[in-house]
């Protein structure tokens, strides 16, 4: 648990807390919330307190990026979208080859 100076407790985010706060991002089709949704699930696996937050094979909050970028009915919306599957591919078959 975390504290403030107040003396509260906080549970630590966790994969949940992430996701979350990624789908809401998403959803507001804002482009730099969107930017900033990418940017907390390439670091979603980064130290948090002392642990990883694992989120094996959950394709919900990249999914929610995808629909965001596709929702801005632009090409860079297009492209940014493509992009994120590539990685999506890309990242499978890492975890795919680490398997064999």
């Amino acid at each position: 648990l975390n504290h403030d100076d107040n003396y509260q407790c906080y549970p630590s985010p966790d994969a949940y807390s992430y996701c979350t706060m990624i789908n809401l991002l998403a959803q507001t089709r804002n482009e730099s919330y969107i930017e900033k949704a990418e940017e907390m699930l390439r670091n979603i696996h980064d130290n948090v307190d002392g642990k990883d937050v694992v989120m094996d094979d959950d394709v919900a909050p990249y999914n929610a990026i995808l629909a965001a970028w596709a929702g801005l009915s632009t090409w860079e919306g297009a492209i940014r979208a493509e992009s994120l599957l590539v990685q999506m591919e890309t990242q499978q078959q890492r975890i795919k080859n680490t398997k064999k």
